[in-house]
């Protein structure tokens, strides 16, 4: 008697739902709202390569002034060492003749 009272417990994919019969509006409205979403990615998407171009642009000057002031370092130790060596053979020629002392 008691299991024949008891009706059988509905969850929620029993509930009867009429979102799947729509009507050609309902699809128009949906392709619509779908070309809209689409239309704002590719605008995110653009806006995204654009700022990641920038900053591949920004590397490469970068890289260029890197370059530039390693060339100018490579440069002015050049000059250092040229002038280190011409005192350096200025000393030796001195050292090496020693002092005269006259009696």
């Amino acid at each position: 008697m008691t299991a024949a009272k008891r009706k059988t417990l509905r969850g929620l994919a029993d509930i009867r739902t009429i979102s799947s019969c729509g009507t050609s509006g309902q699809e128009a409205y949906q392709m619509y709202l779908k070309r809209g979403v689409l239309e704002m990615e590719k605008l995110r998407r653009q806006k995204e390569k654009n700022s990641a171009l920038e900053r591949v642009t920004n590397i490469n000057r970068r890289l260029m002034a890197i370059d530039t002031d390693i060339d100018f370092l490579c440069q002015s130790l050049k000059v250092i060492e040229k002038r280190t060596n011409q005192e350096n053979s200025i000393v030796e020629k001195s050292v090496s003749r020693g002092f005269k002392l006259r009696y």
